[in-house]
């Protein structure tokens, strides 16, 4: 039972790094969805497509 216990709890600790990592990631990126977004808007205004 103790072992159970601790792979559970390794389990729940592995979890929750992983959304840590993805949340840090998620809140390094300097562009908002605004600014991509007018960026899109850029590029069609020049006709670039790619």
């Amino acid at each position: 039972m103790k072992i159970a216990k601790i792979v559970v709890g390794a389990r729940l600790a592995l979890a929750l790094l992983a959304l840590a990592t993805l949340w840090v990631c998620a809140a390094a990126q300097e562009e908002t969805a605004d600014e991509w977004y007018k960026k899109g808007r850029d590029l069609r205004a020049n006709h670039f497509f790619f």
